[in-house]
């Protein structure tokens, strides 16, 4: 079973990765976008193997002190 799932795992990491290259080389929308689905397919095999954060430190606060009022305002 673990010998399966590791063969998925790196078959979506090679996936990624051609894309990625073929992406990076072409500079084309459909070949980046065609490289992020890659990527969410091969990030997507490990999103049930990730802890859920109950620490909310991490998350950030806009700065409220820094805004600046819409122009017309």
């Amino acid at each position: 079973m673990i010998h399966d799932r590791t063969e998925i795992e790196l078959s979506a990491w090679e996936d990624y990765r051609q894309a990625r290259l073929k992406a990076d080389l072409s500079l084309s929308f459909n070949d980046g976008k065609a490289a992020a689905i890659a990527w969410k397919r091969f990030a997507d095999l490990f999103a049930g193997h990730l802890p859920a954060s109950t620490d909310r430190q991490n998350v950030a606060t806009f700065p409220v002190h820094k805004t600046r009022p819409p122009r017309g305002a």
